[in-house]
């Protein structure tokens, strides 16, 4: 399902709308109304999943809900939805009495201005697994944690034709020739060789359609279920690959650091441990903050960065995997190990 977005400042204009969106609304709806108006929310979750998209609809649900909205996007710039009027300040014009220290942070983020974490507002932040940019409201307001999923192989369809690039990629995949071909696809860095892998020496060329499909799944299947991931290397597999590649040279040490601090919804020193790993939401009661299930992004990664270690660390693989092991909802890295 998509939606139409008539604000001025977003871009697209429209965005999907994924099952989540819809069941994640509900969750906060219903939290407020336990609440009395007095908890808000934080939605984390994987970096790339459409926790900014998920504002968006959020803004939306609320207007039909006939409700004055504060909308920051970036901490600074301020928005105000009333009585079918948008008025824009900066959230530095906004005289306090109340201030929240700026917390220590390894990001550019920070936390949320006061005025916009405490009533008559009822707060909904969109964050990364990173509590240096909610941890002083979280503690004195006590806000419901939840998140949003990794993206499903239907959503990545359905999403694709909300991508900038999708129309060119499509026009360029229109070929008669594989030289024609090659020329065509010189804006999208490595889809050439990867359809080339499936290509045979004076074999036609396959239909556009399942030319995309191929690349496509040869994304999900590299870079795991994030759309940013994803999308990103659709249109430039070659340096979403070397990225990726950059990312596994990692220490079994770090990459049991990154492990642990992200099962605690916490955020790892090794800054590009997200190229590594990835975080599913795990939920229990409706009302009960969200829980963090540890993986690697893909079995392709899995695969390429054991073998980075193995080559490297002197250290058995049953020490690796006892190590995993110990840390909670990490079974799927644990047995990623064993099954190589």
């Amino acid at each position: 399902m998509s939606s139409s977005l008539p604000l001025p400042f977003i871009k697209p204009g429209t965005i999907l709308v994924r099952d989540c969106y819809v069941t994640t609304f509900d969750r906060i709806w219903a939290r407020a109304f336990q609440s009395r108006g007095e908890t808000g929310t934080i939605i984390s979750g994987q970096p790339g999943t459409g926790k900014t998209q998920f504002l968006y609809y959020l803004i939306v649900r609320l207007l039909q809900q006939k409700q004055k909205v504060l909308f920051s996007p970036n901490g600074d710039a301020l928005y105000l939805f009333n009585d079918d009027h948008v008025y824009q300040s900066s959230t530095s014009k906004i005289e306090t009495q109340r201030h929240l220290p700026r917390p220590k942070s390894t990001s550019n983020a920070t936390e949320p201005k006061a005025f916009l974490t405490i009533q008559p507002c009822l707060p909904v932040q969109a964050a990364s697994p990173d509590p240096s940019r909610y941890k002083v409201w979280r503690k004195e307001e006590y806000p419901l944690l939840t998140a949003l999923p990794l993206w499903t192989h239907k959503e990545f369809l359905e999403g694709l034709q909300f991508q900038s690039k999708y129309p060119y990629l499509m026009e360029a995949l229109h070929a008669d020739t594989l030289e024609e071909l090659h020329f065509q696809l010189i804006g999208f860095p490595g889809a050439f060789d990867v359809l080339q892998e499936y290509q045979e020496d004076g074999e036609k060329l396959l239909p556009p359609a399942q030319a995309l499909m191929l690349l496509l799944e040869n994304a999900i299947d590299h870079f795991g279920h994030s759309a940013r991931d994803v999308y990103e290397a659709l249109f430039n597999y070659k340096t979403s690959l070397n990225l990726h590649k950059d990312a596994f040279q990692i220490t079994f040490e770090k990459l049991r650091e990154a492990v642990a601090a992200l099962a605690h919804g916490e955020t790892p020193s090794y800054s590009i441990s997200h190229e590594i790993l990835s975080v599913s939401p795990v939920f229990s009661e409706p009302f009960d903050d969200v829980r963090w299930k540890v993986d690697f992004k893909s079995d392709w990664i899995a695969k390429c960065v054991i073998e980075q270690l193995g080559a490297v660390e002197d250290i058995t693989m049953r020490q690796q995997v006892d190590f995993l092991r110990g840390i909670p909802r990490a079974a799927g890295v644990a047995g990623q190990f064993l099954s190589q």
